[in-house]
């Protein structure tokens, strides 16, 4: 009898504490089966606008939101401006009643691909029953720049001001967000609730107070005759096109293993996921001998496979080309990969880390622009045996040239120069009996500028 009162209290003692936990979503496929409305849909209800909010379904991570350290799902929700002002709710689990003072912590991922709105709009917030009001609202807006934005934060009601941040935000590039509302409510029943916005904190331990990016003290937010009670999306008119992922909101007072409020609140919103099998310090992509090279450093690895580099045209759809072993030290090290034969325009790229286990994190994406230099150019045959490969071109500008050929490591195996008078050119040239089975880059150049750049296959 007593083992079995003493298994009813564990019982009670672990649900209250996972009931501050108030909500997450990962938009798993379990739940959503297939592209379409978030309506009706784990709990979101979808109301107002002219067309619900979407959710984008995949099978794999291929255009997934993906931050290292933070566990998200492969699907996601469209926050469009072209749905017309629809909005989305979902109840918590426990709803937070009007005499608790406390703290919320709440964390999503975002990405946004495209915005215009200069003046801003909100996409998140947490809402009260009855949608009287909203607090933790969380702001986007287009800079003077084609391609960045500010992010801002507004305590709660529509007359508060909004904070926006001093730095500025790149589209296509996922961001952690994560909020901080803390609930001062005054002995009249009106208090000033404080908040905080943190862009990609470290999970570790609960960020501090002084690290925040952006900080609103001391207006009015949460009110003792509301109850907050709803994870609140919000598509409007104005809003450009965005997507978020992996919304988790919990709420903190104190429990008997941790302080209260905002210790408790981020405890309980557990926002650091399983322990990674590496964790990064720099990534970086950038322009390098006519290819691109992406470098990296590992602060710490454990039990790690390989990282797989993956290149996109779009941001969304990648591929593997290639990959690096890991040396698994306990030191810092540094890697680095060269891309020989890079799209023309855009190129993107991001790093798969791999654990013997075969599971596998993703970094931030990065973005190379390489102008379109090899219009106009025919490069044959494709593949190359017998080790004779030709270019031609029905026009090319007179002036003194320099023919090179590099391997998929970055490595020049074969240089050339040539004058050129003007007009159609063919080229034939014989590589070296040392150049073996691989990917190669030939490369046309006329005083250091890149006149032609196309790969090709040595079999």
């Amino acid at each position: 009898m007593k083992k079995f009162y003493l298994s009813i209290l564990t019982f009670v003692i672990v649900a209250s504490a996972n009931a501050q936990l108030k909500l997450t979503e990962q938009f798993a496929n379990a739940t959503f089966t297939t592209s379409g409305s978030i309506n009706g849909i784990n709990g979101w209800s979808s109301s107002v606008g002219t067309t619900d909010l979407q959710v984008s379904y995949r099978t794999n991570n291929t255009g997934a939101l993906v931050y290292p350290g933070y566990t998200s799902g492969n699907s996601s929700v469209n926050v469009n401006g072209a749905y017309n002002g629809t909005i989305a709710a979902k109840s918590f689990n426990v709803a937070v009643n009007s005499t608790a003072v406390g703290t919320f912590f709440s964390s999503f991922v975002f990405n946004a691909s495209a915005f215009t709105n200069t003046t801003g709009d909100y996409c998140f917030a947490l809402q009260t029953n009855g949608a009287t009001n909203r607090i933790s609202r969380f702001y986007v807006r287009k800079t003077s720049a084609s391609a960045t934005m500010q992010f801002g934060i507004r305590i709660g009601g529509n007359a508060g001001t909004i904070t926006w941040t001093a730095g500025t935000y790149s589209l296509n590039t996922t961001y952690l967000i994560v909020l901080r509302e803390d609930i001062n409510r005054g002995a009249t029943g009106t208090g000033n609730d404080n908040m905080y916005l943190w862009v990609n904190p470290a999970l570790v331990s609960e960020p501090a107070i002084g690290s925040a990016t952006l900080t609103q003290t001391g207006s009015v937010g949460y009110r003792n005759t509301e109850t907050i009670a709803q994870a609140y999306l919000r598509a409007g008119n104005t809003f450009g096109t965005a997507q978020i992922d992996a919304i988790k909101v919990a709420y903190g007072t104190g429990q008997a293993s941790v302080a209260a409020n905002g210790s408790a609140a981020w405890s309980n919103l557990g926002a650091q996921g399983a322990p990674l099998p590496v964790k990064l310090g720099t990534v970086s992509a950038f322009a390098k001998n006519n290819g691109v090279s992406v470098e990296w450093t590992a602060l710490t690895e454990l039990s790690l496979s390989k990282y797989v580099v993956e290149r996109s045209q779009d941001g969304l759809n990648f591929t593997a080309i290639g990959s690096v072993t890991a040396r698994n030290s306990t030191d810092v090290t540094s890697y680095t990969f060269f891309d020989a034969a890079p799209a023309t325009g855009n190129n993107y790229y991001r790093l798969k880390s791999v654990d013997i286990d075969a599971k596998f994190t993703y970094s931030s994406i990065m973005k190379v622009n390489l102008e379109n230099v090899s219009a106009g150019f025919t490069l044959f045959p494709n593949p190359v045996r017998g080790g004779s490969v030709s270019f031609q071109s029905a026009e090319l500008a007179k002036g003194s040239y320099t023919v090179k050929v590099i391997s998929v490591s970055g490595q020049q195996v074969y240089a050339q120069q040539f004058n050129h008078n003007g007009g159609a050119v063919s080229q034939s040239l014989q590589l070296p009996q040392s150049v073996k089975t691989g990917v190669y880059t030939l490369l046309l150049e006329n005083a250091g500028t890149k006149v032609m750049n196309k790969s090709f296959i040595v079999q």
